[in-house]
């Protein structure tokens, strides 16, 4: 697997929208 322009986008975006989702759900429950 080679590093493209569109993976080295993608991944921190990943990353960012599973800690989002992440802080989400531990809200979610804390109510």
């Amino acid at each position: 697997m080679k590093f493209t322009e569109d993976t080295r986008v993608k991944i921190p975006v990943i990353l960012h929208l599973i800690r989002l989702g992440y802080s989400y759900l531990s809200l979610k429950t804390q109510t």
